[in-house]
């Protein structure tokens, strides 16, 4: 799922700036296209955690893939460059929806002594698609109909949607290891929803995936899903103020991400336009040997 929601984001970063080109708008253009793809996957990364947290993973995959497809075609069927501000928007929010929640998913049933190693194999899949995207970006919007980039990650969106649909590991947890933390958090549930805790998650949502951490000496073995080692965050409806929407814990990892992600983004959204403009027969190179050193 990782593999081809980086596919689709970086095939469109990559294919919509030459996209433009040949179509008459300017690098600015293109950048606050970009810019704007950007916000969108924050806002929906913001915005949609808490409901990840509180409901199904799978819900949330199969509406960023949908919103990803409906934001491709729709480029396909009406390719005016003023409806690529909506085109982008869509495609920014079902990237963010979905991968968002494939992350907390990948956190949800690797074993817990190898959540590292687990999650690295994860970051595989996005480093691959860093790869594999934006030379099939390149490729596609060469064509003569240049809408075949549109088209091209039209279908992509599909098998996005399909793989989505593959993930059904909330309806089995008996399937996972037991030492997992969607498996760990089923379990201390159970008393909420009996009353003997408190309500942290309604019995109803017993099976659609939240995971909320109990006691602080159970935090460590869900650190993958419920926050830093020894805390015992308050259910989210708890919650008052930016608490409910950002998960301060997290800031400490998010700030190198930003930093890093801020120098490599600059030269990753136009590096296949500016090989294209100097006539190099392979630009993408430039992404192989970075997902190379991954």
């Amino acid at each position: 799922i990782a593999l081809l929601s980086f596919i689709i984001c970086q095939g469109l970063n990559n294919g919509t700036p030459i996209y433009l080109s040949y179509s008459g708008g300017t690098n600015l253009y293109a950048g606050l296209l970009i810019l704007e793809f950007s916000l969108a996957a924050a806002a929906a990364r913001i915005f949609i955690g808490q409901r990840i947290d509180r409901s199904s993973r799978r819900s949330v995959m199969l509406a960023g893939a949908v919103i990803t497809l409906a934001g491709s075609f729709g480029a396909v069927l009406q390719p005016d460059m003023a409806f690529q501000v909506l085109y982008r928007a869509l495609q920014g929010l079902g990237f963010g929806l979905c991968t968002t929640a494939s992350s907390t998913a990948a956190a949800d049933i690797v074993p817990l002594d190898r959540l590292g190693e687990g999650l690295g194999y994860y970051g595989l899949g996005q480093s691959l698609g860093m790869v594999i995207g934006p030379s099939l970006g390149v490729v596609l919007v060469s064509f003569s109909w240049h809408e075949s980039l549109f088209a091209g990650m039209s279908v992509l969106s599909l098998a996005l949607i399909a793989a989505v649909l593959g993930c059904t590991y909330e309806k089995h947890p008996e399937r996972l290891d037991p030492t997992c933390a969607y498996r760990l958090g089923r379990t201390r549930r159970r008393p909420a929803a009996d009353g003997a805790i408190g309500e942290a998650v309604a019995p109803d949502r017993a099976d659609e995936g939240a995971c909320v951490s109990g006691s602080p000496g159970d935090a460590p073995a869900a650190a993958g899903s419920a926050g830093a080692p020894g805390a015992a965050p308050a259910p989210a409806g708890m919650r008052r103020g930016l608490g409910a929407l950002f998960e301060i814990a997290a800031v400490p990892g998010a700030l190198p991400m930003l930093i890093s992600c801020f120098g490599y983004s600059v030269i990753t959204n136009f590096v296949s336009k500016y090989g294209v403009e100097q006539g190099l027969p392979n630009p993408g190179l430039f992404f192989i040997c970075a997902a190379a050193t991954m």
